[in-house]
């Protein structure tokens, strides 16, 4: 194998490896490109970008984002988180950016939400009337259940 064949190879592989890791938007767009964006937006003032806040908030931001990849995966099977998911996400787009700390924030409590109804249905805290009642007054546009669980938690 020649010196070009070899850095042709080389090259291949590191575009197959690294290509998955950094998510495209259908316009092409990466997370990474959104989350410039947004800090830009967030952090410039008056034409001059605040680099530091700007790196601060690249950092959250990817760090959203890693943590949101997390939670899809562990949370996927459930039958309501790609609704809220996008919910959430949707929520927080402004103009076509994402807040991806503030998604994986929103998220995150949905999840425990969630989590905390499911251990006082488990253990009989909570009846299936007010459940029901809950879960109709709270599930639009997703199952919010960050709010089913306060629902179910306010007494009667």
């Amino acid at each position: 194998m020649n010196k070009r064949s070899l850095t042709k190879a080389v090259l291949a592989t590191i575009v197959i490896y690294l290509l998955p890791t950094v998510p495209a938007y259908a316009d092409g767009s990466s997370v990474e490109e959104n989350n410039r964006k947004f800090c830009e937006k967030e952090w410039t003032s008056r034409g001059e970008l605040d680099q530091r806040m700007f790196n601060s908030c690249m950092a959250k931001q990817n760090k959203g984002y890693a943590g949101l990849e997390a939670m899809t995966a562990k949370h996927k099977s459930l039958s309501w988180f790609a609704r809220a998911r996008a919910g959430v996400t949707e929520e927080w787009t402004k103009r076509g950016v994402v807040d991806y700390n503030m998604v994986r924030a929103s998220l995150e409590s949905e999840v425990d939400g969630y989590l905390d109804v499911e251990y006082m249905i488990e253990h009989d805290e909570v009846s299936q009337a007010k459940l029901a009642r809950c879960k109709a007054e709270w599930s639009r546009k997703y199952e919010e259940w960050r709010m089913i669980n306060a629902c179910v938690n306010d007494y009667d």
